[in-house]
């Protein structure tokens, strides 16, 4: 496949979603979030210099379709203002760095606002229609089921099959090969899979779940062996561990079920995954990370408050850090992260952009946290569990380069947010019901 192809699927890509949004009577603002899901496997090619196909169907959408709702959410206040404090302080940093902004600064920053303008039409949309959780879940589960027959191709023609323009060094490890499916590095593949095996446990409208969801999970955990990804299989038993603690009887009986299920098929094949063939001792990888994010974090500690400017961790370590790089087509090329997610913010963000990050993270994690302590509602607790699978991959991977993971990180912070507020609704509304009775 040749980068011409990429770019017509691209364009394709975009020229579809057009003309959906200029013929279909359907609503747009509910047709745009279908659009990104469905075609979330050809979201990461590049169209245009700096925007990828995610990219440009957000910005296309915010300036020529995009329909305002009005927004009953209490919280929205905090969510601008932390969006707003983040931007700023991207600029700052940016310009007050030693190394100014580069070519990737800038593509870095443009791509800064369409998570956000996902994100934004999700949560009206949700707010708007319970029932969108349903079709989004089962988009997901389409999706899911094309990266397995992605896989299943990359069995028969070999990793070159892929939608990557180059093969990530990570995909080759001593005659061995990871599976990345459509993704271009097996980490973000083996992530993405971790948190979409606790999407499909999701029961909406307390539906009894199909075995057939069991069964996802199960394959889930084997394509996550063929990529031998160790943090995405780490994140997928710290999520199933929460979901096991807090479970119902059901859930957990469930996934005890299928997880004895899960040991006899990885006990009886371990020659054909390849997280058993990762030939370089756990010491000397930690060996060889740690001196990366003592650099990074030394990066942090040098420029605490606006860091060196996003994007520039690759012109940093040319300068100053030269033994860290890739060879990719015998060619020479710096890394441009630090072997993990939060330095990589850290490092190019300093404090004052991670603390925006990660507010807009945890805080609706923690409350919907507390509020399934109070509730008992599932779904809560298996959002949670999948972004908890993302914490710990993201220590060693910074995922957040490819827009799917990202996308699907901003989904399910987006469905946090929105179902802890139907929640609080549902308890008003019974506690009014009861007042009134009482009265």
């Amino acid at each position: 496949m040749g980068l011409s192809i990429f770019k017509i699927i691209g364009f394709l890509n975009v020229a579809f979603f057009l003309a959906l949004m200029f013929f279909s009577k359907s609503d747009r603002n509910l047709l745009f979030i279908k659009i990104i899901l469905f075609s979330f496997p050809f979201l990461n090619l590049m169209v245009v210099p700096m925007l990828d196909v995610f990219g440009v169907i957000c910005f296309l959408f915010v300036f020529l379709f995009y329909k305002p709702r009005p927004v009953p959410l209490k919280e929205s206040w905090f969510y601008r203002a932390c969006f707003a404090l983040l931007i700023v302080f991207v600029i700052i940093g940016m310009f007050v760095s030693d190394l100014g902004p580069g070519s990737d600064s800038y593509k870095d920053f443009i791509n800064i606002f369409p998570i956000f303008i996902f994100t934004k039409v999700l949560i009206d949309e949700y707010l708007n229609d319970e029932n969108l959780l349903v079709e989004i879940i089962s988009i997901l589960k389409i999706v899911l089921v094309f990266s397995f027959l992605f896989l299943v191709m990359q069995f028969i023609f070999g990793v070159q099959f892929s939608l990557s323009r180059t093969l990530n060094p990570n995909i080759i490890i001593n005659g061995a090969f990871r599976y990345p499916s459509f993704f271009g590095d097996p980490q973000d593949y083996s992530q993405f899979l971790a948190i979409i095996s606790f999407i499909c446990l999701i029961r909406p409208n307390d539906e009894k779940l199909k075995p057939l969801n069991y069964l996802f999970v199960v394959l889930c955990v084997i394509c996550i062996l063929t990529t031998g990804g160790r943090a995405g299989l780490m994140g997928f038993l710290i999520g199933l561990s929460l979901i096991l603690f807090f479970g119902n009887a059901k859930l957990k009986f469930g996934l005890i079920i299928t997880s004895v299920a899960m040991y006899f098929i990885i006990m009886n094949n371990q020659d054909s995954f390849s997280i058993f063939k990762r030939g370089t001792d756990l010491d000397a990888t930690y060996q060889f990370r740690q001196g990366i994010w003592n650099e990074a974090f030394k990066m942090f500690t040098d420029h605490p408050f606006f860091g060196i400017g996003i994007g520039n961790y690759s012109r940093h370590v040319t300068i100053h850090n030269p033994d860290q790089f890739w060879i990719v087509d015998n060619d020479i090329v710096p890394f441009d992260i630090p072997e993990s997610g939060y330095l990589k913010f850290l490092s190019e963000l300093g404090g004052t952009g991670f603390l925006c990050i990660f507010s807009l993270i945890l805080y609706p994690i923690i409350k919907g946290g507390l509020l399934f302590l109070k509730t008992k509602d599932f779904t809560l607790l298996l959002i949670i569990a999948g972004l908890f699978s993302w914490f710990v991959g993201f220590n060693s991977n910074y995922s957040f380069s490819d827009a799917r993971i990202l996308l699907i990180i901003g989904l399910l912070i987006s469905l946090l947010i929105v179902h802890s507020h139907h929640l609080l609704n549902q308890e008003l509304d019974v506690e009014e019901v009861i007042s009134e009775e009482d009265v």
